[in-house]
């Protein structure tokens, strides 16, 4: 295995990268690279010899120390390093074109703990007809399931059911009576709870946002088949990248994880549920 070590500074702060290449006896060649603080990494992709236009995005994982020297900060902090990452990918590995990954990003209930969790995917879909990928990095389908995601999203905007029809298909409803018969459409109904529950909101819908907007509403969520395309990528602002000599301590790469963000209204991964937009 071969290592090298980078520090790379973009947006007034600096990250840790590694890069680690692994020949095997066959010459096929895969590389990791593992992008975050000294300690633990934060956004990890690996690429495959086999396949050289694209690279799988294993990883990405908020903690406030994904980053060189003091705290990581929620919200933008978030978005700068993702952006940073995918940019450090692409300038290592010029021949990668697309950056796939599963969205299965979520958020947390409650920052330091990983027990209550909540589809960020969801929440952005709900607020903005695109999840954070498609808003922040462009991120796409292939196209008939793209088009099929986005239909079902028109369902939020349609007027909701009466309420004793939905309680026997959806029990869970019961406390939120009031605020659904006040609603005009499933999308209204979750901003006024948004509105009403204010940080306890990820704890009251949690456990039935799924199913409703699922089951009951016709919403189709995708998590498989995300690209990124490169060439929609921009450089951060002020973005180097320098060999170092010192090494990353800690962070081991895990078996296979899916991509979680820290950017929501409580912290963890992908999620702090505060500072979303």
């Amino acid at each position: 295995m071969n290592t090298n070590y980078y520090v790379v500074s973009a947006n007034k702060k600096q990250y840790y990268c590694k890069e680690s290449t692994y020949t095997i006896t066959d010459g096929t060649k895969s590389v990791t690279v593992s992008f975050g603080g000294k300690s633990v990494y934060c956004v990890v992709a690996a690429w495959k010899s086999t396949s050289p236009t694209t690279i799988y995005l294993d990883r990405v994982e908020f903690d406030k120390g994904c980053i060189k020297q003091g705290s990581l900060e929620h919200k933008q902090g978030t978005q700068d390093m993702v952006s940073t990452g995918l940019w450090t990918i692409h300038t290592l590995l010029p021949t990668v074109n697309t950056i796939t990954f599963t969205d299965d990003s979520h958020i947390l209930c409650e920052e330091g703990s990983k027990l209550y969790k909540l589809s960020l995917a969801l929440e952005y879909s709900l607020k903005y007809n695109q999840t954070w990928y498609q808003m922040k990095f462009n991120a796409t389908l292939p196209t008939d399931i793209l088009e099929n995601f986005q239909s079902s999203l028109l369902n939020l905007d349609k007027p909701l059911d009466e309420f004793s029809f939905m309680l026997e298909r959806a029990p869970y409803l019961k406390p939120y009576e009031q605020l659904y018969s006040q609603s005009n459409s499933p999308r209204d109904f979750f901003s006024r709870l948004r509105e009403q529950y204010g940080t306890q909101y990820c704890f009251q819908v949690r456990m039935w946002i799924r199913d409703y907007l699922e089951t009951k509403i016709g919403v189709q969520p995708y998590t498989k088949d995300w690209t990124i395309p490169v060439d929609t990528l921009r450089s951060p602002k002020e973005y180097s990248i320098q060999p170092t000599t010192n090494s990353m301590r800690g962070g081991t790469r895990r078996k296979k994880r899916r991509t979680v963000i820290e950017d929501e209204y409580t912290s963890g991964m992908m999620g702090y549920y505060k500072d979303m937009d």
